[in-house]
């Protein structure tokens, strides 16, 4: 028995340098786990701070906003506000080096600043530089065509005679009919159409996409406004995207009325819309036939 418990009790040099090198690795592998996690969590707070002391700021309380114009406040203004003081002086930055905020809507741009901080000063923009009421449209009254100034390409008349189209009702094979209209154009002409819920002048087609003023001019006499009710807009109840999908309101733009509608309650008329910096009459004037207040 003692022969035996010598013969296989007993390790070699290299028996017992396996036996160290292998207890060793068993105890890496079992400590592995716990300084992992601590390391994991020095990186978090480390990364925390670093958070905080980028964005700490935005979470002061706006108590106090009032008009504004973004070109012209101080940085202690803008920390008031709630942004950031490394956002504030980008901004400065910005200022010195020539850069100006040319619409209420520039502020969803500025890098660092939080999307609902920006949405509650939006409304409270504004700009002194104040610029000139134009008509909506860039055609209006009688239209007087100066064959001279057209593409030659423009020049023939149409194949056959044609009476006037009803631009509320047509549907794609008579708009097609028209005078250089394509497959193309009639889409984005009825998309547009049903985009607004109808149309209350014909002029109303001259900002679609694709469609030239010569090529407008040209088929314009072609066209007549038949009675349509038009598809009201209920600026009151409907959300962001809601409203985004009329093709006279962009997502910001929307953003800003739902922002401006859940601080201030509900518009009371159409004017009520003046009241947010990032909309101008010139808007307000091609938008009022569709809007519904209730």
């Amino acid at each position: 028995m003692k022969e035996w418990l010598l013969a296989y009790g007993t390790f070699s040099r290299k028996e017992r340098l396996g036996v160290v090198v292998l207890l060793i690795l068993v105890g890496m592998v079992w400590l592995l786990p716990a300084w992992w996690g601590s390391s994991q969590g020095r990186e978090n707070r480390a990364f925390t701070v670093r958070a905080d002391s980028l964005h700490g700021a935005t979470s002061v309380p706006l108590t106090k906003v009032y008009r504004f114009d973004p070109n012209k406040i101080s940085d202690r203004e803008w920390r008031a506000f709630g942004v950031p003081d490394r956002t504030v002086r980008m901004i400065r930055n910005y200022l010195q080096k020539g850069g100006r905020f040319r619409t209420p809507l520039s502020l969803l741009s500025i890098y660092g600043i939080d999307t609902p901080v920006a949405m509650k000063l939006i409304p409270y923009v504004h700009m002194e530089e104040t610029q000139p009421v134009r008509s909506p449209y860039r055609y209006s009254g009688n239209i007087r065509l100066d064959v001279a100034t057209i593409d030659p390409r423009f020049r023939k008349p149409p194949r056959q005679a044609l009476g006037a189209v009803d631009i509320n009702s047509a549907d794609s094979a008579e708009l097609e009919a028209l005078p250089w209209i394509g497959e193309k154009l009639a889409g984005r002409i009825i998309r547009f159409r049903e985009g607004c819920g109808g149309l209350y002048a014909i002029d109303q087609l001259a900002g679609i996409y694709g469609l030239s003023d010569t090529v407008f001019l040209h088929f314009r006499p072609y066209l007549r406004l038949g009675k349509k009710e038009l598809r009201g807009l209920r600026i009151n109840v409907w959300n962001t995207d809601s409203l985004s999908i009329h093709p006279y309101i962009q997502y910001r733009q929307a953003k800003a009325i739902v922002a401006y509608r859940a601080q201030h309650g509900v518009f009371r008329s159409a004017d009520d819309l003046l009241k947010i910096a990032a909309l101008d009459s010139v808007w307000l004037e091609k938008i009022r036939p569709y809007l519904k207040l209730n």
